[in-house]
């Protein structure tokens, strides 16, 4: 994982969309392959491998409040143009949305972002599909051994 999220920040326009989309979901899929005859091994290469996943995450959301600026959606919405409170709270609430929403779609284009984004979805997406076992078997089988 930090092999492949170095090598995409080296490149000049450091961009998750390209060669590398395409890496957590190979590294969940050879966690699987390796261990499938090792149902307790594959559970906790899984469970580490989702929590460095949940890590990269973090950094990049920290990163992110730490040195958005906001505004990408024009002016922040001011008190006195509504004649409400209520309406400027519901401005304003509208205004973070917004930017929320963008600042989660300029993160996922960042190999930080989009690696851990799509790591943490294809690995929801085998839980719902059954091929690992949910949150709760996890636990089960991880008090078992």
């Amino acid at each position: 994982m930090n092999i492949a999220i170095d090598l995409m920040n080296r490149n000049r326009e450091p961009s998750y969309w390209g060669d590398f989309r395409y890496v957590p979901e190979a590294i969940i899929d050879m966690i699987i392959k390796v261990n499938k005859n090792n149902k307790e091994l594959m559970i906790k290469k899984l469970k580490d491998f989702e929590n460095e996943l949940y890590e990269k995450e973090e950094e990049i959301w920290d990163w992110a409040y730490k040195n958005w600026d906001m505004g990408s959606f024009g002016e922040y919405p001011k008190e006195e143009n509504y004649e409400t409170q209520e309406e400027f709270e519901k401005a304003e609430e509208e205004y973070k949305n917004q930017e929320s929403e963008y600042m989660d779609e300029e993160i996922r284009k960042t190999p930080y972002g989009g690696f851990a984004g799509d790591g943490i979805k294809y690995i929801n997406k085998l839980r719902e599909e059954g091929i690992i076992p949910s949150y709760d078997e996890t636990r089960k089988i991880e008090e078992e051994f």
